[in-house]
């Protein structure tokens, strides 16, 4: 009996050791989307190098916001902070932006919809929803970043993903190739590949802008 009890308070001893001599895992940590949100203060355009259509999306709702909208745009998502325990930590950012303003262009002029400020003068909005995710990797206990701040190198973040589907519906214009004022829709999906460990950074795609998959279209009727 005494034998077993001592090997009982040997185990015990060494597993005590063990988890003291473990290093201590740092903790994910989560923000709310606001952190993000309330520093921004651009919206976004999204291209498609094929057609040379492009389609701008307030993301952030921070247009609107200059020019004095109240639109109902809301916002649900979440900032996720991964210590990396190399003096970085990576930063996720996957949020739903619904009922933000669109406007949609072709090479030749005005697509779908009006911006802000025109908006903001009289003209119809046309609204849309998104989901969007920013990742990218900063020094330890950086603040929170801009737009621009995330994809300049300067600053000492490396952007690593971004990838959106947006989704807008309202009046089609005469650039479009559909009437002026007609029922429609534009749309993008996006998705970029920043940071792929090879030598250019990017994957390797025609235009070598990081975006393998970047399409932005215009229909008429929702169809």
């Amino acid at each position: 009996m005494k034998s077993s009890r001592t090997r009982v308070l040997v185990a015990a001893v060494v597993a005590s050791v063990s988890l003291a001599a473990r290093p201590a895992v740092a903790q994910v940590r989560h923000l709310p989307l606001s952190d993000f949100l309330s520093v921004q203060f651009t919206q976004i355009c999204w291209s498609d190098p094929v057609t040379g259509n492009a389609l701008c999306f307030d993301l952030y709702g921070a247009r609107a916001g200059i020019f004095g909208l109240d639109l109902g745009t809301t916002f649900n998502g979440d900032v996720q902070i991964n210590p990396l325990g190399n003096g970085r930590e990576r930063v996720i950012v996957n949020w739903q932006t619904r009922g933000a303003i669109c406007a949609g262009f072709t090479p030749a002029g005005p697509a779908l919809g009006f911006l802000p400020f025109e908006v903001a003068g009289g003209a119809p909005a046309t609204l849309g929803d998104g989901h969007t995710i920013f990742q990218w990797t900063q020094p330890a206990g950086s603040g929170m970043p801009t737009q621009g701040e995330i994809f300049d190198s300067t600053t000492g973040r490396v952007a690593e993903k971004a990838m959106t589907s947006i989704m807008c519906h309202g009046q089609l214009r005469a650039d479009s190739g559909f009437i002026e004022g007609a029922p429609g829709l534009g749309a993008t999906t996006q998705t970029g590949l920043l940071s792929t460990g090879v030598k250019t950074g990017c994957p390797p795609e025609k235009d070598g802008d990081c975006f393998p998959a970047e399409k932005v279209q215009f229909k008429a009727n929702g169809h």
